[in-house]
């Protein structure tokens, strides 16, 4: 993640155990400093990964409906491998739309660093 999610603009640490139920916490500073805390759900390196997802900005209450689960399954699909993306359980119009922007970047930023490979 500290990979495809830096830039020069953009420092981030991530610490957790990756197991499902470990706790998730992604520390940054993109323009302004933030946390982001969650639960790992799944985790099988090069295949799977979801947790839920806070982020200290939304300022939103620590509990369970203030969460955002992050998806992301990769498959073979003939000689090409297919990355699924879901986000689900957004709990605001403005978190939705945040998340809708960032993560469409990101996903290019990843792709980009996975061909890199």
């Amino acid at each position: 993640m500290r990979e495809w999610l830096g830039g020069d603009d953009y420092s981030v640490e991530v610490e957790t155990a990756w197991t499902p139920g470990s706790a998730i916490v992604v520390r940054g500073k993109h323009h302004l400093s933030f946390e982001n805390t969650g639960v790992v759900l799944a985790f099988q390196p090069c295949e799977e990964l979801s947790f839920t997802h806070l982020s200290s900005l939304s300022r939103l209450p620590d509990e369970p409906s203030s969460y955002t689960k992050l998806s992301f399954v990769i498959q073979a699909d003939g000689d090409r491998t297919v990355l699924k993306f879901e986000a689900s359980g957004f709990p605001t119009p403005a978190i939705y739309r945040h998340l809708h922007f960032y993560w469409m970047g990101t996903l290019d930023a990843f792709k980009q660093y996975v061909e890199s490979r």
